[in-house]
């Protein structure tokens, strides 16, 4: 597998695991029980964009937001990793599918993005200047954001598919990875200060 094929591929199961789709779709089946084909387009629409526009955003400016502030990319990495931890014990500790709360939407989705934000800063600062790299990581932004928005317009189909049980269960598999994800993340941060100092 090429440089280039591992980091679409890490950095697309990345963004999944953070933006956690099956987490999102559970909160919004909690939100509004079995919600009619309509409305769950306009949450999935309104959601993806809410966590698109940023992620884009920071992709293509972050970098000089970061050198303008004097802000290492270790810190960005473990600002991120700390956001991270919050996300996955979020995911681990939210009422299953089935328990209405009351919400309304994705709101899990806010707590997502900075996290999000700060792994595709990560990844961009250490590209290697090739086009290829960076198309690489867009490309996974886009991947993961489509695989998001189909996740949530066919939330009842994947509850009839994989039951309230399924679904909780996946969210709670993917809140432990992202907890790993958000440790690494640190730990990296923590080694890239011991580096540089």
């Amino acid at each position: 597998m090429t440089p280039d094929a591992m980091r679409y591929g890490t950095a697309l199961i990345v963004l999944l695991l953070v933006m956690a789709p099956l987490g999102a779709a559970a909160e919004l089946l909690r939100a509004g029980g079995r919600p009619a084909a309509p409305d769950r387009l306009r949450v999935a629409g309104r959601a993806t964009l809410v966590s698109l526009i940023p992620i884009v955003g920071f992709a293509v400016v972050g970098q000089v937001i970061l050198a303008y502030l004097d802000v290492a990319v270790p810190a960005i990495a473990g600002a991120g990793g700390l956001v991270l931890l919050l996300v996955a014990w979020d995911l681990l500790h939210r009422p299953d599918a089935g328990e209405p709360t009351g919400r309304d939407g994705v709101g899990g989705t806010a707590w997502a993005i900075p996290g999000a934000v700060a792994a595709v800063i990560v990844w961009l600062s250490a590209a290697d200047g090739r086009l290829i790299s960076y198309l690489t990581v867009a490309a996974a932004i886009l991947t993961a954001h489509a695989v998001y928005f189909a996740t949530l317009r066919f939330s009842v189909t994947l509850l009839r598919l994989l039951g309230v049980a399924g679904i909780n269960l996946l969210a709670r598999i993917a809140g432990v990875l992202l907890a790993a994800i958000a440790v690494q993340l640190v730990a990296d941060s923590v080694r890239g200060f011991v580096e540089g100092a």
